[in-house]
């Protein structure tokens, strides 16, 4: 589902008119949520999934806090990892480390997807926001 400013504006750029701007709408059910760790400990983000809907992630974005983190970061959808984003650095105080796409990753209908960003080491404390919906 997509929200388009002048859909008129790409059959005709040489009109003057502006162009088309095409940006992704959330869902119905949006499962927009943020967690932060305790120090040195992983963080499961879980959106629930449901009959004859599918999960929809449109961007992770994670932030560390207290050290810097090593984390590794992965999705899985229904208990299968399908998207392996490897081991980030990611800096004290520095800006939010961000995976988003168009959208970034879309669960098989039905089952829940699982976003993981594993223990950044000691005294690392990370918050891991994630941009959802189900549809």
């Amino acid at each position: 589902m997509y929200l388009t400013s002048n859909p008129t504006a790409a059959a005709a750029p040489s009109t003057g008119v502006a162009p088309s701007i095409t940006a992704p709408q959330q869902g119905v059910t949006l499962l927009n949520t943020s967690v932060a760790s305790a120090a040195n400990t992983t963080s499961t983000i879980t959106l629930a999934g449901a009959a004859g809907q599918r999960v929809t992630v449109r961007g992770i974005y994670i932030k560390a806090t207290g050290a810097i983190a090593a984390s590794t970061v992965t999705v899985s959808d229904g208990g299968t990892v399908v998207l392996d984003l490897g081991t980030l650095s990611v800096p004290l105080a520095g800006a939010t480390i961000q995976f988003a796409g168009n959208p970034l990753m879309t669960g098989s209908t039905g089952n829940s997807v699982v976003v993981t960003v594993g223990a950044g080491g000691a005294l690392s404390i990370t918050t891991t926001s994630v941009i959802a919906d189900r549809q």
